[in-house]
């Protein structure tokens, strides 16, 4: 959605591309689960597969988005609390680091330790009637797969800021 922004400047074009890309999320839950079955993991998998093509699709040459939106399709289908708390903490880090990609990649970091670290009963409120096992796979596959399309931008951001304090990038 960032991009898109960035690409034409206009508000319309990024919000109709954040809701296909959180459509496109909720959709892969939906038609996993109607082809394989109403379980969890089939929903989970389906889920996984449509951040994966988001961010690295064949007909892009593997160049895709980064995985936010759709994710949270998936995950409001799956695990609503998951994108509730990911708000929070992608809003407390926007405030605190003022970047949009580093507050992603902390919001989708912390969120994701929580998910593997919580005790199974917060693990069970947050993935309703999921497996713990099942969900804590499902919240490392797909937490990765975005976290992985951040790196890039989090290295931008602290080459950046280690040169506005007058340090080169290689130093400490």
């Amino acid at each position: 959605m960032l991009n898109s922004y960035i690409v034409t400047g206009s508000y319309r074009v990024a919000a109709a591309v954040l809701a296909l890309d959180f459509a496109k999320g909720i959709g892969a839950v939906l038609l996993a689960r109607a082809i394989g079955g109403e379980d969890f993991a089939h929903g989970a998998v389906g889920g996984v597969c449509a951040i994966l093509g988001h961010n690295f699709p064949l007909w892009l040459s593997f160049r895709g988005g980064r995985g936010l939106a759709a994710a949270a399709g998936v995950f409001s289908i799956l695990a609503w609390p998951a994108v509730a708390l990911w708000g929070a903490l992608w809003g407390v880090g926007r405030l605190l680091l003022r970047d949009v990609n580093v507050a992603n990649a902390a919001a989708s970091v912390v969120t994701l330790v929580l998910a593997e670290t919580l005790p199974p009963g917060a693990v069970a409120m947050a993935a309703g009637a999921a497996p713990t096992g099942e969900f804590r796979l499902f919240a490392l596959a797909a937490f990765s797969v975005v976290i992985v399309k951040h790196v890039a931008p989090v290295r931008a951001y602290i080459v950046e800021r280690r040169a506005a304090r007058g340090r080169p990038a290689g130093q400490a």
